[in-house]
């Protein structure tokens, strides 16, 4: 639905194969080397980011991010006036926590509405470990050589995987459907830009 209304990118290239360096390039529009920001590395003061972009026209901006790979210290933060991080037991942490991201940014945008705004949601949750909630988890047999077999133990993991990873795209579907019936709700949806786009994979 989200797609019929908007437009749709076919084709899609990423700046680089992983998390940091991918949106900081997203974040501030250069290449990785150009902006040189990998794990424990900082952008330099000298490269703008959306955010800082935004808030200088009169946008309040906002990101709500989960785990460790936006590291707020590492130039994620810049520009932005309200900045929360969802963190897992440790930075390579990458579980996925959707429904507090976006509740968070829900209620960020609840208390800026009718204001111009800027909300950045990053969630894991189609990252592996592939663990979609049992009723997202629909997807129990699968075709080899025409025949229909049960996903079990003795299924190979990476179809097991693939259909787990299907659990949790239908998954974070429904919370974007949540999140945008909020922002309707809000009367914002009408005219607010949606971007829902992945940075890498």
């Amino acid at each position: 639905a989200l797609a019929a209304k908007g437009a749709t990118f076919l084709q899609v290239i990423a700046p680089y194969p992983a998390t940091t360096p991918s949106h900081m390039s997203m974040l501030t529009g250069v290449y990785p080397a150009v902006h040189g920001v990998t794990v424990g590395k900082r952008l330099s003061p000298r490269i703008p980011t959306l955010a800082e972009l935004l808030a200088a026209r009169g946008f309040q901006t906002a990101a709500v991010t989960e785990d460790g790979m936006l590291i707020a210290d590492a130039g994620f933060r810049r520009g932005f006036a309200y900045y929360r991080e969802h963190k897992g037991a440790g930075i390579w942490d990458v579980a996925g926590q959707v429904d507090a991201t976006f509740a968070d940014g829900l209620a960020w945008a609840t208390a800026h509405r009718g204001e111009k705004f800027f909300l950045f949601l990053h969630t894991y949750q189609v990252h592996a470990p592939y663990t979609p909630p049992p009723e997202f988890d629909l997807f129990k047999t699968y075709v080899e050589n025409g025949t229909e077999r049960p996903i079990d133990a003795h299924t190979p993991a990476a179809v097991r995987d693939r259909h787990r990873y299907a659990g949790e795209v239908r998954y974070v579907d429904a919370r974007l459907r949540t999140l945008l019936d909020g922002l309707a709700t809000l009367h914002e949806l009408d005219h607010t830009i949606v971007a829902n786009t992945a940075d890498h994979g």
